[in-house]
């Protein structure tokens, strides 16, 4: 999995982007040759600061991360976050997108913002940028709302390209979207949404491991889960395959392969980090996630072989109507009768 990529520009400058990895985002970049940074499976995609400090030594002067992240579900919090923002103060320009920061589920759901604002000590100071708005953690993706809080240089500039580009989001939304902002309704909004999430969060973490699926973590943030298939069997233990199988059970899923960074598309298809991973969303009503997850029972069934006892074994005293575990990753878990 490739959350983030090295950039370098043309004219020498570095730049690290840490985010989402859609290859659509990359023409945003067309000034810089992109070069993948893969960030460790075995510690749940983590971003450690001593690898933002390596980065900054090599000459980064800007860096790009999305907190929390899609699809990995994962979110750095403080300390951790303050130390990381402490290494580039004055050294390195932050740029954080944090339209999933509502969905935390680190703080007991308590209605707590992971965000680097908490961090900042001057906000015309420090070279941080913080992206949020409405269309996730406010469900109002419709209304096209969305700021930019930083250094009032940056946002002279960045208001120059908006008025170019677009013009901006329209007044009436940007009017009504002011009391909704309001610190306590905010936070009671934020409170219930954790809870609300939390709980399909682990729902979906049961049905799934009740399944046979082992998780190497438990996503602390979104509402997504990166779910490896490759214990599966061979028919459907990619993403585009499993995709398709849930297809005839009329459920959802999005094939790893369309979050991996391949900018200059050097890399097979099945050698993508991605390809054994599919990303399921737990953002759908209670209702639709179970049947989504009745829907991953019925594909798995029809693609596990479940082989019979020989006549050698049922002599011996193993009863037709007895139970035989198989394990479709090698650690246990898919029961079925013989």
């Amino acid at each position: 999995m490739y959350d983030g990529f090295r950039a370098c520009d043309r004219t020498g400058g570095v730049a690290d982007v840490w985010q989402t990895a859609y290859n659509e985002m990359l023409g945003l970049f067309r000034n810089f040759a992109a070069i993948p940074i893969p960030l460790s499976r075995a510690d749940g995609y983590h971003i450690h600061p001593d690898k933002i400090a390596e980065e900054i030594a090599r000459g980064t002067s800007v860096i790009l991360t999305s907190n929390p992240r899609n699809p990995t579900g994962q979110v750095i919090t403080n300390p951790e976050l303050a130390q990381i923002q402490d290494i580039c103060r004055d050294r390195a320009t932050l740029i954080f997108d944090e339209f999933y920061a509502g969905y935390s589920y680190t703080t007991n759901c308590d209605g707590t913002v992971v965000s680097a604002a908490e961090n900042v000590e001057d906000v015309n100071e420090d070279d941080v940028l913080i992206i949020d708005g409405l269309t996730k953690r406010f469900r109002l993706p419709g209304w096209r709302v969305a700021w930019i809080v930083g250094p009032k240089e940056f946002i002279k500039a960045i208001g120059s390209c908006g008025s170019y580009l677009d013009g901006g989001t329209n007044v009436p939304f940007q009017e009504a979207a002011i009391p909704m902002l309001d610190p306590p309704k905010v936070h009671a909004e934020m409170k219930a949404l954790q809870t609300h999430f939390r709980t399909k969060r682990d729902y979906i973490v049961g049905r799934l491991e009740r399944m046979g699926f082992k998780l190497p973590y438990t996503p602390n943030s979104t509402f997504y889960l990166w779910l490896d298939l490759s214990g599966l069997p061979e028919s459907i233990n990619d993403g585009l395959n499993f995709f398709n199988a849930c297809l005839d059970e009329k459920v959802i899923v999005v094939p790893g392969i369309f979050f991996d960074l391949n900018p200059s598309k050097r890399r097979d298809l099945f050698d993508s980090p991605c390809h054994h991973f599919v990303r399921v969303s737990y953002g759908p009503r209670m209702e639709v996630l179970e049947m989504g997850m009745d829907g991953f029972e019925r594909v798995i069934k029809k693609h596990v072989f479940i082989p019979r006892p020989n006549r050698a074994v049922v002599e011996a005293g193993v009863r037709s109507a007895d139970w035989c575990a198989i394990d479709i990753r090698g650690t246990g878990g898919v029961r079925a009768r013989i």
